[in-house]
């Protein structure tokens, strides 16, 4: 099967514009593409310069503008037009400096500039960093097509200085995995004490560190590449440890593949029944690329060091073919230019805190009648999350505030996650009838509220109690929820949309967190117009996706 995938989708690859990262890691993008408003003199820090403006630069560099003010900006110059889906930044590390908003322009001439817009047509301001060394990634809610880029600092933490990358298209030939749509883990790893490193997240390619396990002279051990998706897999690459002054890197090593973390397979050349052996590094800070004989469809890749130089210490990455073909089940794109992405509420459990068994509601002569026919029949939550892109009425989450003032409802992701962000897909009219007008159903809802909580929410008793949360949800807690009121902390927010603009009716509506939120548990309540004759409204969700940090 998935042979046919391969040859159905292999010419779509090897002309695809696909996401990824621009050139500001890796130098594509050379230094005089890159310009500023102002630069702190380098007779003062030398460390300050354009230059060091890209992400990943070794600590303590970064851009820093000469002045403390919101009218400095970083231009980068891409050489030619592409299409951009977002942007990842990040501080000063070492140095304690960092921005914490800022704003988005673009050109395609370096005369006419625009700036990105937020779903009310304001200038968008975009969240910054938390702190000095994490990176924070920003989608754009649409892609651009721009040659030039502005990054507008508007506050920041004691300097506005930064390191930025730029998400867009990119040739097929491209690395696969890195943030913020992979994921990396290993064996086993060193405690992490003192900012050392030898974590998992060391090992990406573009790291100025390196991946080492605890066990460091023992035979298998891995480091392991999520890249998101699977994908059409044509080479590796692999670097030693670059940040000691000892010589650390793997001489030799194996690569086994997977779809599922589950099953995996070695690989081999063709006619050959051993899994093949590949070269690695000769020092630790050049890169040893293989351009595979037999492409492999996969998601998850594991190198295993089998040979080593003093230590084990590793950085990898995988190139392959991008995903342009429609995202498989389970997978989504926040836009119609991102890659494909793991949806963490596809076909989870889901409930709402207004649905009862009363019959009672199905005989309610009212325009709420159509919602309350049957658990079984249309409205129930579990549509939200049943993975079909379909906005008719009847495959869509029906909620009302007939028995709760504030409708919620709940997903339960079955693990602990931190939360980027929520896409609602929302109701088009398609489907209505004379019980349920999409004219009544916009003239009520007011708002969407989206929360993220480690345990599940049944009162504020519960509120109060400190969890940790992996509890499973029976049918007593269910009960509970459905027959009292929700509270959710402010602190939980991630975000929200109202009616402003008929913002809240848009087709998709794409709501990042504005601050990391780690949880189980996801809330989308509802609010209804308070100035309205009519109290009543009904809130509409054809479909809920949710992806991790």
């Amino acid at each position: 099967m998935l042979e046919i995938i391969f040859l159905l989708n292999l010419i779509t690859y090897l002309n695809a514009c696909a996401d990824g990262p621009l050139g500001m890691s890796n130098g594509e993008i050379k230094d005089w593409q890159i310009s500023a408003s102002s630069t702190y003199p380098s007779m003062w820090d030398p460390d300050c310069h354009e230059k060091f403006s890209r992400l990943y630069v070794e600590n303590g560099k970064a851009w820093c503008a000469k002045h403390r003010s919101d009218a400095e900006w970083l231009q980068i110059d891409l050489g030619v037009s592409a299409k951009i889906t977002g942007v990842i930044i990040q501080g000063r590390t070492g140095k304690q400096e960092w921005v914490t908003s800022f704003m988005i322009s673009f050109s395609t001439d370096a005369f006419q500039w625009q700036y990105i817009t937020d779903k009310y047509g304001n200038q968008k301001v975009f969240q910054g960093n938390f702190d000095d060394h994490s990176i924070k990634h920003n989608y754009f809610d649409q892609s651009i097509n721009a040659r030039f880029i502005k990054f507008h600092t508007l506050q920041w933490y004691k300097h506005p200085s930064m390191r930025v990358e730029i998400l867009g298209c990119q040739e097929c030939k491209q690395l696969l995995g890195m943030p913020p749509y992979g994921r990396i883990k290993a064996s086993s790893s060193l405690a992490l004490r003192n900012k050392q490193s030898c974590q998992p997240n060391d090992g990406y390619l573009l790291s100025n560190k390196g991946w080492c396990p605890r066990k460091r002279n023992i035979n298998d051990q891995w480091l392991e590449l999520d890249i998101g998706h699977p994908t059409l897999v044509t080479g590796v690459v692999t670097k030693g440890k670059g940040d000691t002054n000892k010589n650390h890197w793997v001489t030799k090593y194996k690569l086994s593949f997977s779809n599922d973390s589950v099953v995996w397979t070695y690989y081999k050349d063709a006619n050959h029944l051993e899994p093949k052996i590949f070269g690695g590094n000769a020092d630790k800070q050049m890169e040893r690329t293989h351009f595979l004989n037999n492409p492999f469809w996969g998601r998850f890749i594991r190198f295993h060091p089998i040979e080593w130089n003093e230590q084990i210490g590793l950085r990898a990455g995988a190139f392959g073919c991008p995903y342009t073909a429609p995202c498989q089940p389970g997978y989504f794109r926040v836009n119609e230019n991102s890659n494909c992405i793991e949806n963490l509420a596809f076909q989870k459990e889901a409930w709402a805190n207004e649905r009862k068994t009363d019959e009672k509601r199905s005989n309610r002569n009212s325009l709420k009648t159509r919602s309350f026919i049957s658990l079984i029949q249309e409205g129930h939550p579990s549509l939200a999350v049943d993975g079909i892109d379909e906005n008719s009425l009847h495959k869509c989450a029906i909620m009302d505030n007939y028995y709760s003032e504030r409708p919620t409802l709940v997903i339960n992701l079955g693990r602990m996650a931190t939360i980027g962000g929520v896409v609602l897909k929302t109701w088009q009219g398609k489907g209505q009838d004379s019980n349920f007008a999409y004219r009544d159903y916009m003239y009520g809802l007011d708002r969407f509220s989206v929360f993220v909580d480690k345990k599940p929410i049944t009162s504020q008793k519960n509120l109060e109690q400190n969890s940790t949360g992996n509890a499973t949800i029976d049918n007593e807690t269910k009960s509970k929820s459905n027959s009292q009121k929700i509270r959710l902390n402010e602190s939980n927010l991630c975000n929200f949309v109202t009616r402003n603009n008929y913002a809240i009716f848009a087709p998709q509506i794409h709501l990042q967190c504005i601050k990391p939120l780690t949880g189980r548990y996801v809330y989308i309540q509802a609010d209804g117009r308070s100035n309205r004759w009519s109290r009543l409204f009904s809130a509409v969700l054809c479909e809920v996706q949710v992806y991790e940090l």
